[in-house]
């Protein structure tokens, strides 16, 4: 029971803190950057800030999928096993997104190549966003 307790925390604490992330960029960050920072400045610091955001959501993302791993070790929920394979799921996608932001940061921002890779980022961080909030969804549930 207390392993169940445990991983539940982790779990917790890892999602939400990966979720947090992700809500705070998409709301709080990306529709104001290139309004309130002038052209040339607002580029250079989403050069900057989108390496920590990844980070964040990485290292969180791990701790939380490891947990729902855990979790589902140690519990005899089966709900918990799905739990642990959508987590994977998001992690997995994020880490897409990654390698995304690697492969645009050797390219010219008005390029094709780019906008299309761009415009991919923000659906599959869109995509796990959507996807943790399932995992929570269904964490509530098999509680």
């Amino acid at each position: 029971m207390r392993g169940v307790r445990f991983s539940q925390l982790f779990w917790r604490l890892g999602s939400g803190i990966w979720l947090g992330t992700i809500f705070f960029f998409f709301v709080g960050i990306a529709p104001n950057i290139f309004v309130l920072v002038p052209m040339p400045y607002s580029g250079r610091f989403v050069t900057h800030i989108f390496p920590l955001y990844y980070a964040i959501g990485l290292i969180a993302g791990g701790v939380a999928f490891l947990a729902g791993l855990a979790l589902a070790w140690t519990s005899r929920r089966s709900g918990r096993w799905l739990l642990a394979a959508i987590t994977g799921l998001a992690w997995v996608l994020l880490w897409y997104a990654y390698d995304l932001l690697l492969r645009m940061q050797h390219l010219s921002p008005n390029s094709g190549p780019f906008q299309g890779m761009h415009q991919t980022s923000i659906v599959v961080n869109t995509i796990v966003m959507v996807v943790l909030l399932v995992a929570y969804v269904i964490e509530a549930l098999v509680a």
